[in-house]
């Protein structure tokens, strides 16, 4: 019972995250009729897609907006830009060097590699929470999680990266599925990871001072 109703609530992280627009315009990695990539645009209604010309591809994304929905930055777990396409302070490089050093407009090869998180007590600070492969292209799985920080005060509003590639946790790990909600102290967020080939999750918990492993929680009879 307890892991159902864990797994209920991750259901529930797309509203629990909106409900503060801050993930109301989603920078995605695909191409519309060779126009570029697109953004889905959540402050009209209806939500509005729209082709862009964004200098990076992202087949894994994640973006985040201001309390009033304007985008703040992107990133494809390789590289963070702003919301004027321009590469943020210190944001280049993200994970392992054997794979980011040749892939940078490309970002990582696989969905749900990459998500961006309000950094807990720390305002103006975002937690970019971000896999990466050692051995690309023999790689089935992935092998480290790692943290950046994005400080969005600096540089008069154009975002730095103050801490980068943070190793965070080392196991045998799906390549997709990274996934968050939020704590329910209201702070704190819960982040779960998939175990590569079982029906195993890793329970992660990013708190003011950082990242704490909490537990390993398997599904099934």
């Amino acid at each position: 019972m307890k892991n159902l109703i864990f797994l209920a609530a991750c259901l529930l992280m797309v509203a629990v995250y909106g409900q503060n627009n801050l993930d109301n315009v989603w920078v995605a990695g695909f191409y519309i009729s060779g126009e570029g990539t697109a953004d889905l645009n959540f402050n009209t209604n209806p939500p509005q897609v729209y082709a862009t010309n964004r200098p990076i591809n992202m087949a894994t994304n994640a973006s985040i907006c201001d309390t009033l929905g304007n985008l703040l930055f992107y990133t494809n777990a390789v590289s963070i830009r702003n919301s004027n396409d321009q590469l943020i302070e210190n944001g280049a490089n993200l994970g392992s060097p054997n794979y980011t050093d040749a892939n940078d407009a490309n970002g990582l090869p696989f969905a749900q590699g990459v998500m961006i998180l309000p950094y807990p007590d720390h305002p103006n600070w975002y937690a970019v929470v971000h896999e990466t492969l050692s051995n690309y292209p023999n790689d089935v799985f992935v092998h480290e999680l790692l943290l950046t920080v994005v400080d969005m005060s600096e540089n008069e509003g154009a975002g730095r990266v103050i801490s980068k590639n943070i190793p965070v946790f080392e196991a045998t790990l799906a390549r997709d599925g990274l996934t968050a909600v939020r704590h329910g102290n209201g702070r704190d967020w819960w982040v779960i990871l998939k175990e590569y080939g079982s029906n195993c999750n890793y329970l992660l918990k990013l708190t003011p001072s950082g990242f704490v492993i909490d537990s390993k929680q398997c599904l099934g009879l």
